[in-house]
């Protein structure tokens, strides 16, 4: 267990676990490293919870080829890369996080890569200068009932709420987006992804889908307001 840590200015990372297992990372303060605030490699079954991590110089949590992991009640803000980062890591619950700020438009709230099966529900960001989830490469996933808002002046592919690209059979529900710039929800590239019941408000296009993009399912969703 490690908890109840105070953790500034590491010169690498916050908290880096490798090929460790069934740990609790809970009730940290992690600021100001030099890299990412958590980062598990090759480790499994862990929990992540209760933490407050910010102003690191990378992400905030970075998993590397580690599955079934919880990820939850964290507060992530103001973080040099993304939110929280999956690479190559399947099975992982992301839930009830606050993810707020990105120091960098090119970095997401969460970003998922050559990831499977993985849960995100419940969490709330605010403020991501880039897309707020965005997966690449990424298939089985359940994206719901996250809360994303920010209104921003984003350009070009910076600003969606929920990015899709090159991922299929995902299903994303339940999800409400407010004021996120270009898109609501953008898929490129992905197939057979269910989208579905979601509220998207005052953006530029709701839902867009484009380049070679097939056998999704895009019904019922609520599109109240959009430009």
């Amino acid at each position: 267990i490690v908890e109840n840590n105070q953790i500034t200015d590491s010169g690498g990372y916050g908290i880096y676990l490798t090929g460790s297992n069934g740990n609790t990372i809970s009730n940290n303060t992690i600021k100001d490293s030099d890299d990412d605030g958590i980062y598990l490699d090759g480790s499994d079954d862990n929990i992540i919870s209760n933490n407050t991590i910010k102003d690191n110089d990378n992400h905030g949590i970075y998993l590397a080829d580690s599955g079934s992991n919880n990820i939850s009640n964290n507060t992530i803000k103001d973080n040099g890369g993304a939110g929280i980062d999956l690479s190559g890591s399947d099975g992982n619950t992301i839930s009830n996080n606050t993810i707020e700020g990105t120091e960098d438009s090119a970095s997401a709230g969460i970003f998922v890569g050559t990831s499977d099966d993985n849960v995100i529900k419940n969490n709330t960001f605010k403020d991501i200068e880039g897309n707020d989830i965005y997966l690449s490469a990424s298939d089985s996933n359940t994206i719901s009932d996250n809360t994303i808002y920010h209104v921003c002046d984003c350009t070009d592919y910076d600003g969606r709420g929920i990015y899709l690209t090159n991922s299929d059979s995902n299903t994303i529900f339940n999800n409400n987006i407010n004021d996120k710039g270009i898109d609501g929800i953008f898929l490129t590239g992905s197939d057979s992804n269910t989208i579905s019941n979601n509220m998207i408000e005052d953006i530029g296009n709701g839902i867009y889908v484009t380049s070679s993009s097939d056998d999704n399912i895009i019904n019922p969703n609520k599109l109240p307001h959009h430009d």
